[in-house]
């Protein structure tokens, strides 16, 4: 009967522990999948900014970010973006070795670890070729 008694409190001792370590792990995968999926989409906006000449039915380079930043793509963080150095006439694109910069910006709200949220910047630049 005794050992029955240490085993169970060691179990509550122990557990509560490993359900933190879990839990955050968790908050900290989530914020990693938000960080890569921000990468990925800075760099093909980018891509898309930068090329030599923009699809039909697009105005400018700002707009061309635009409709490849639309929708909803991260998990648990409030983002934004900024493009810089975009070309001005869409007709011609953007000049060789002229560079575009997308930067996104991502403010990650832990759901399960107590604290201030994370902030993420992902910055990526692109040149014409």
């Amino acid at each position: 009967m005794k050992q029955r008694g240490q085993s169970l409190v060691e179990t509550a001792l122990v557990l509560p522990i490993l359900l933190l370590i879990l839990v955050g792990s968790t908050d900290v995968f989530l914020g990693a999948a938000d960080v890569a999926i921000a990468k990925h989409l800075s760099a093909r906006a980018a891509r898309g900014a930068a090329l030599s000449t923009m699809p039909d039915g697009v105005t400018s380079c700002q707009a061309r970010v635009d409709s490849l930043l639309t929708g909803e793509y991260f998990l648990l963080a409030d983002w934004s973006y900024t493009v810089t150095n975009c070309p001005t006439d869409t007709k011609v694109g953007i000049l060789r070795g002229s560079s575009v910069t997308v930067t996104i910006t991502l403010v990650y709200h832990p759901s399960f670890l107590p604290g201030d949220p994370w902030n993420f910047v992902v910055v990526t630049t692109d040149y014409g070729r």
